[in-house]
């Protein structure tokens, strides 16, 4: 059975601590774009995408790529190994993933989906090279006009895009745009909300909750605001799409929940959460609001630590929104 917000969590009692859209595509020089996108920027010790440089204020290196994919082991665990909620066709002919990180829900499907052709989109070219022949990854920006041409999809996948996107609105009437009709698409955003799962003194969260106002203020000051998971739904009604179902799920921080699947959960989002306060942290409060690095990690690391203590009961929600364009 899977969890919802509707309840409580029953704690366990013993806690423990793109330029590539242009139609004049006769003279692209195919080497140096490569060369191009792979130009990384390097900033407060960790590596940034080269293409559309600073729109996203997450890191792309090995240490973010393992986090993502630890990230995306608990949506798997949290839907029982399910890719999605959408009652999307049992035979899908084009999917698209927006947004695809390292590439590792695109591979599953396509392996899961062998006759489906899957691209995946991202502004950094960190995908594996031994994709299946039914798996391609493009570089560009799904802020800018989508170049697919008479393509369309029957399935479009959106997830962890929050801070990214400037205007909803139209990404989403894109995806309108460029699904089939009574294709599906399905987003999936983290609530940047941490809360408690039991009343308790807001004094003991005070640097988490410092950490992710400032985070808002930030990303909202340059109209990537974070706090988006919550509005996804209105935004697909707004687009046109029907049948728009959401489904919000808890994702506690360590073992103190006594449901076994949870407990496990758990486990990995504290793990994932650690390693999300170094990722997110940098690039946001040095590049917009200019902090110096020993401020920085004082706070950072107060965060952690009010993360690993185990009479905190830390959960956050994650909202899974999915819709239909209509069928005429």
């Amino acid at each position: 059975m899977r969890p919802s917000t509707s309840d409580s969590i029953e704690p366990d009692g013993n806690d423990s601590a793109s330029d590539l859209n242009s139609d004049d595509s006769s003279n692209i020089d195919t080497a140096s774009l490569i060369s191009d996108v792979r130009r990384y920027h390097f900033e407060n010790g960790r590596r940034y995408h080269a293409y559309q440089a600073g729109k996203y204020l997450w890191p792309n290196d090995e240490e973010e790529q393992t986090r993502l994919d630890l990230f995306h082991h608990i949506h798997l665990l949290l839907l029982d190994g399910a890719l999605y909620l959408a009652p999307i066709d049992s035979e899908p002919r084009h999917v698209l993933d927006v947004g695809t990180g390292t590439g590792i829900w695109a591979l599953e499907f396509a392996y899961q989906y062998p006759n489906a052709d899957i691209i995946g989109v991202d502004l950094s070219p960190i995908q594996p090279s031994w994709a299946p022949a039914n798996c391609n990854f493009i570089v560009d920006d799904v802020e800018l006009n989508w170049s697919y041409g008479y393509l369309k999809f029957d399935f479009i996948h959106v997830r962890g895009m929050v801070g990214c996107i400037a205007d909803y609105g139209r990404l989403y009437q894109q995806a309108f745009d460029h699904l089939t009709p009574g294709g599906w698409i399905e987003v999936v955003e983290f609530e940047t909300l941490i809360r408690n799962n039991e009343p308790c003194d807001e004094s003991r969260m005070r640097h988490t909750n410092m950490w992710l106002e400032y985070i808002d203020q930030a990303t909202s000051s340059i109209d990537k605001p974070v706090r988006v998971a919550a509005d996804q739904r209105q935004h697909l009604i707004d687009a046109g799409f029907e049948g728009v179902t959401e489904s919000v799920y808890r994702l506690p921080f360590g073992t103190w929940p006594k449901d076994p699947k949870l407990k496990e959960i758990g486990r990995y989002q504290l793990a994932q959460m650690l390693q999300a306060v170094d990722s997110a942290s940098p690039a946001i409060f040095t590049r917009i609001l200019g902090w110096d690095t020993a401020r920085l990690e004082r706070l950072t690391t107060a965060v952690k630590k009010e993360f690993l203590d185990g009479s905190l009961h830390l959960f956050c929600n994650l909202h899974f929104v999915y819709g239909r364009k209509p069928t005429t």
